[in-house]
């Protein structure tokens, strides 16, 4: 029997010490805890259990109450991001959810909506009288949330994950990250994705700080903020390490309280690897990699390995086991691709209402990752690209992460991402969708490919653009550059 809120704060719910920041807003672990148990016991109370619960909040010390209070009341949280134009109809449908919990500020997104709850930061303000309620046990394998995946390559589905499930992969992240008390994190990245759930599970549960910073529109206010408020950690999706090493003065910086740069999401090209390493040294950027089906992490490179394995995400961590598998479920030999499958007590409960979609993902109990990687000899993984990434051309089957990463060499490129759009000459011709910081000619990008890469490779179109498409997680929208392919480009060419 367990309760994941009850393990987060197993060892810290009676300390003063600040356990949330946001600009000039608080929260210390003992004011947080109480918070969760009175909301709690109103959910218990006016609710009931085993509900789906919507929460749609941005980062906020109202996000962080209400989800763990939904969790911890034996109820079921669906967080969601907020967007104007968001079918919140149809996900309160599909996940039969009757109450909801949501910042004021959004109240404009629920129209004509019926719920039977509507509960804002005005319910907070309210003291409960608790006559000593407490978290209640549940089995292990009870249902604690439904993550959305960010669909960067298909539709999205919700994920099931379990207070165990939880449990498992935010001690193993501790584990692989030497996570303590002492750290004080920069938190970027949106708790309702999963990447980010983790900083809020795993930083509570060691009874580290949290500094939230929701002004990425600005970000050279985040490293000044680092600074102000001496963070030891900061974390990030490429997108977000490619703006802040290529639209802010953070290579001028010097960061002399940082412990801890987590990089996941995605693969993160040598280039701006590179430069992340020549800022905060080789002992402090910690290379990741997982899954929203995973619980967030499978891998964690440990940066005494980054020199000799550089492009590598590591290992399994703690609890995980993975495998490199051709189509026929043998293992390829070392130094081949094939396909990711990863076993372990942090892989997801399937996905909701979707028995179809769960079986393709789980094979022989085993989650199917759709990555392509290789294992070198000493068992550290490389991943090469998703499966789906791959981009058949005159013949080829070529990975657009190689030309993604020779395009982000060049120091004016902010971003760039690569895709296949299916074309009657080449079956698809490789398009390269490109941002920088200062104006560059389509020529001298296509000199540069020349010399870096195979004439099958090169890109027979670039498109400018002045920042690339994100999905919810911040990551780069892929579906959408390959769906609005037409209508992008048509609109470069009324800029040129």
């Amino acid at each position: 029997m367990t309760n994941l809120v009850k393990w987060l704060f197993e060892k810290n719910k009676d300390k003063k010490k600040i356990a949330i920041s946001i600009a000039k807003e608080k929260i210390s672990y003992q004011e947080l805890y109480q918070k969760i148990i009175e909301t709690s016991q109103m959910i218990s109370q006016t609710i009931g259990k085993e509900r789906n619960i919507l929460l749609v909040s941005g980062n906020s010390i109202f996000f962080a109450i209400s989800y763990l209070s939904i969790i911890g009341s034996g109820n079921i949280c669906v967080p969601l991001k907020y967007d104007k134009n968001m079918n919140l109809k149809g996900i309160k449908e599909e996940t039969e959810s009757e109450n909801i919990f949501i910042q004021k500020k959004y109240l404009g997104v629920l129209e004509n909506l019926k719920f039977k709850s509507i509960i804002t930061e005005e319910n907070f303000k309210k003291k409960s009288v608790i006559n000593d309620y407490q978290l209640k046990e549940y089995l292990p394998t009870k249902i604690a949330v439904i993550v959305f995946t960010s669909g960067t390559t298909g539709e999205p589905k919700g994920v099931m994950l379990t207070h165990n499930n939880i449990i498992k992969n935010t001690d193993s992240i501790i584990d692989g990250l030497f996570l303590t008390e002492g750290d004080k994190i920069m938190v970027v990245l949106p708790f309702y994705y999963c990447f980010g759930a983790t900083l809020l599970h795993t930083h509570l549960r060691v009874g580290a700080e949290i500094v939230i910073n929701n002004n990425f529109l600005l970000p050279q206010k985040i490293v000044e903020e680092m600074l102000h408020k001496q963070c030891t950690e900061i974390a990030g999706v490429p997108t977000i390490f490619h703006i802040l090493l290529r639209q802010t003065k953070i290579r001028q910086t010097k960061f002399p309280h940082i412990r801890c740069v987590q990089q996941s999401g995605g693969k993160l090209t040598n280039p701006y690897l590179k430069e992340l390493v020549n800022i905060f040294g080789y002992d402090r950027v910690f290379v990741m990699y997982g899954l929203t089906e995973a619980t967030s992490r499978l891998c964690i490179l440990n940066p005494k390995y980054l020199k000799t394995k550089f492009g590598s995400v590591g290992k399994g961590i703690k609890g995980t086991k993975l495998k490199i598998l051709n189509s026929d479920l043998t293992p390829t030999k070392i130094g081949e691709p094939g396909e990711i499958y990863a076993t372990g007590e942090n892989i997801m409960a399937g996905y909701y209402k979707d028995e179809r979609e769960t079986k393709k993902k789980m094979i022989n109990g085993m989650l199917k990752t759709g990555d392509i990687a290789m294992e070198d000899k000493e068992g550290f993984i490389y991943i090469l690209d998703r499966e789906s990434n791959f981009i058949k051309s005159r013949g080829y089957r070529i990975g657009g992460k190689i030309i993604e990463q020779v395009i982000a060499e060049i120091p004016e490129v902010v971003e760039v991402a690569v895709v296949g759009i299916e074309d009657n000459l080449f079956g698809e011709k490789i398009v390269a969708y490109i941002s920088t910081n200062k104006k560059v000619k389509k020529k001298e990008i296509l000199s540069y490919c020349n010399k870096k890469l195979q004439n099958h490779e090169l890109p027979a179109e670039i498109i400018l653009l002045q920042s690339l498409p994100k999905n919810n997680s911040f990551k780069i929208d892929y579906k959408k550059l390959k769906k609005e392919y037409e209508i992008l480009r048509k609109n470069q060419e009324q800029n040129d």
